[in-house]
This record gives C-alpha cells, structure tokens and sequence, in this order.
C-alpha cells in the first residue's frame, strides 16, 4: 500500500500533462533563488522529512504499546509478535525509503512552472506518510484501550 501510494505521488508530481484548453490555469513563476537551492537547504523539505519521521516513530512507539498489552500485529512482513529491534530495523528502513521518496519529488518538481505541481512534490510524500502511519498508530492504541477495559473487567469478576 506504502509503495503504491509513494508511486502515485511521483507519477503525478512528474506528469508533464497539458493544460485542457477550456480551462484556466494557474501558473506562477519559479522564482529565481529557487534555480540555485538544493534540497538539504531547503526548510520545507525538512518540515516534511520531520512530518515523517514523526508519523512512523508514533507508529513503531504505538506497536511496540500494543504487543505490552497482548495486541497482535496485522502487518505480514514483521509478524504476529515482533521484538523491539524488529519494529526499530523496520520503522528505519520505511523512514528511509520515504526520506528518498521526499528527495525525488523535491527533485522532480522544484523547478516545475506549475505552482501545484510544486506543492505536490513539497508534500506529498509527508502527507502519504503521515495518513498512513498515524492512521496506524489510531487504531493501535484504540485495540489497546479496548484489550486493557477487557482485562480490568475480567479481573473485577
């Protein structure tokens, strides 16, 4: 889902499509500091590389929470129970790739005419990132809420 997601955010930053005809468009101009910047100078990139990192710490942090709290978990690659060291190698390589998703559209469409084009490419990639690990890290610690009540209502019999 994770790699389907980032491809469709690339294919749509890189997608050099015409403008219908019938249609107004948007266009502004690049502006010229932006031809001599680079990505690692750039603030907006690391506000969406911090936006990632964020998202998949809370979701390690939160599956981490629920295997404490007998949860199991649903993603097939880790496993039903994995350790710390398993969640940490894993968290480390999906915030890898995300981080070389961000480079690539950065690279593709900061120079782009089209304004939304440049927004897309800015924060796509974080905002893919953040739905789908946040998304996670909701459901995990809402399991893990119903599996405590459940656990203080049996010792109370």
């Amino acid at each position: 889902m994770t790699c389907v997601t980032l491809y469709c955010v690339l294919y749509l930053a890189a997608a050099d499509l015409p403008p219908r005809p019938t249609e107004p468009t948007i266009e502004s101009p690049v502006p010229k500091a932006a031809a001599k910047d680079h990505w690692y100078k750039d603030k907006y990139f690391w506000t969406g590389t911090t936006i990632i990192g964020a998202g998949v710490s809370l979701d390690g942090a939160s599956t981490s929470w629920g295997q404490q709290n007998a949860l199991v978990e649903g993603n097939p690659l880790l496993g039903k129970h994995p350790s710390n060291g398993e969640l940490i190698g894993f968290g480390a390589a999906g915030f890898g790739g995300y981080f070389v998703g961000n480079i690539l559209a950065y690279k593709l469409t900061h120079h782009s005419p089209s304004r939304f084009k440049r927004q897309l490419g800015r924060w796509g990639v974080p905002a893919a990132a953040a739905a789908i690990h946040l998304s996670c890290a909701i459901d995990n610690y809402g399991y893990g809420d119903e599996v405590i009540l459940h656990q203080n209502e049996k010792r109370k019999r």
